[in-house]
């Protein structure tokens, strides 16, 4: 469950950390909701997504949890992860605004499944493990090129003209 859940997770979040402003503008850039709106918005939204796929593992990782009877180690990772976002919002918000309280949070969600994870695998022996994370090697040379992909296109964007009609990979490569 939680290499299915990395596996549909981590490309929704790679895409939507790098394409935050795009789809913010199309969704909502309209009437008095205007550019200066968008960039700020997409910068939350690109917070929020680093913390999708700690979201989706720690829901999991809590229902294993439950159902090896113990339902006080999940409530306790998930005060201790509430503390670290209430103190990480804290000391950023007068610096960064409304981007700090995403990152909090998405910060929050990723290291409460990062406990929740290591204390599962402990409680159910770390025998799983290598094979969970070597086998998902592939993948994770999957998303690489896939952000590295996303971005580019982006940036192809922001600058039209700038490499003529080479392809914005290529121009990046011939630099």
């Amino acid at each position: 469950s939680l290499r299915l859940a990395t596996f549909v997770s981590m490309p929704a979040a790679v895409g939507l950390f790098v394409l935050s402003e795009p789809i913010v503008r199309v969704l909502y850039e309209r009437g008095r909701f205007g550019p200066d709106e968008t960039v700020g918005t997409a910068a939350a939204v690109t917070m929020y997504a680093l913390g999708i796929v700690g979201t989706a593992t720690a829901k999991i990782s809590t229902q294993a949890f439950f159902a090896l009877g113990d339902t006080r180690t999940p409530v306790k990772v998930a005060v201790c992860a509430m503390a670290f976002n209430c103190t990480v919002a804290f000391l950023l918000a007068p610096s960064l605004g409304h981007v700090a309280l995403a990152a909090a949070i998405a910060g929050a969600a990723t290291l409460n499944a990062i406990a929740l994870t290591i204390l599962l695998l402990t409680a159910v022996g770390m025998r799983i493990w290598p094979r969970f994370f070597f086998t998902d090697i592939p993948f994770i040379l999957f998303l690489i090129v896939m952000g590295v992909g996303l971005a580019c296109r982006w940036l192809s964007h922001l600058l039209p003209g700038r490499f003529g009609s080479m392809l914005f990979p290529a121009a990046i490569l011939a630099m």
